[in-house]
């Protein structure tokens, strides 16, 4: 009976481990981004492939949409739905991070 106790006991801690990683996840996602740089993920919560992008002048056309990023450089960036700026989505702050936003295909720094 005793063995029984431990082994339930053993499962629910495995358990509880395996939700905390899935939650902690995302978050070493977004800690990955070099300063200085602007991180983008194709899916949301900062999974899928990340571009890397430091500040450049003019409409930046990216090759897939993003759904989520990070802003580790020290200008606001502004985010578009189509390849050519055009459609607004979102600002990201200098330091900010978003999880979820809708597709976005261009970009520029301001």
């Amino acid at each position: 009976m005793r063995t029984r106790h431990r082994l339930w006991r053993a499962r629910v801690v495995l358990l509880a481990i395996s939700l905390l990683l899935m939650l902690l996840a995302p978050v070493a996602q977004a800690g990955s981004c070099p300063g200085g740089t602007v991180c983008l993920w194709t899916g949301t919560d900062f999974f899928g492939d990340m571009f890397v992008i430091s500040p450049e002048g003019g409409c930046l056309s990216l090759s897939d949409f993003v759904s989520s990023g990070v802003n580790a450089s020290d200008f606001f960036v502004t985010l578009y739905s189509d390849s050519g700026c055009g459609g607004f989505v979102v600002d990201l702050a200098p330091g900010e991070a978003l999880s979820a936003f809708s597709s976005a295909g261009s970009l520029t720094f301001g």
